[in-house]
């Protein structure tokens, strides 16, 4: 299994704080959700426990640190 982990999703070019906060942008959010889609199980944490017992499969989980708006509003949609 698989666990990728995003902080910021959108465009920090015009932000004050650190550009490396983000993750991806939007449209490279949305292409990297697409592809993960297309080769992946993509899973919740309630469905680790079972995907763990049966250690087949590929399955990815899509986490985000700290919660931040654009999470939210960026990428949940996706």
């Amino acid at each position: 299994m698989l666990c990728l982990n995003y902080h910021r999703i959108g465009s920090g070019a015009g932000s004050v704080f650190d550009r490396g906060l983000w993750s991806a942008d939007e449209e490279s959010f949305d292409a990297q959700v697409r592809f993960l889609c297309s080769h992946f199980d993509v899973v919740a944490p309630p469905d680790l426990d079972g995907i763990l017992r049966r250690r087949r499969g590929r399955h990815v989980l899509i986490t985000f640190d700290d919660g931040y708006r654009d999470n939210y509003t960026a990428a949940f949609p996706s």
